[in-house]
């Protein structure tokens, strides 16, 4: 399943709260579209994106997202490339 399709179905259905998708190689150009669903997800809280290919940049694309999601309590990214000291 693409990350496109995700965030297609989550468009579709507000009543997700839980994504969890860890160890699916999930890159800086699909955080793009994870920031997107960020972004647009009135009912998101939890997202658990723990060892993927996520480095730095992604993250920051991530973050930048939870400027405009104040429910998302968490975002997991462990076990990513992430350089947490630039963040």
């Amino acid at each position: 399943m693409t990350c496109e399709v995700i965030h297609s179905l989550l468009e579709q259905n507000k009543g997700i709260t839980r994504i969890v998708i860890r160890n699916n190689e999930i890159t800086d150009e699909d955080a793009i579209v994870f920031g997107k669903v960020i972004e647009n997800s009135a009912g998101l809280v939890y997202l658990d994106l723990r060892h993927n290919m996520i480095t730095t940049d992604g993250a920051i694309i991530l973050l930048k997202a939870l400027k405009q999601n104040h429910k998302l309590c968490d975002l997991l990214l462990a076990g990513n490339n992430i350089d947490f000291q630039l963040l």
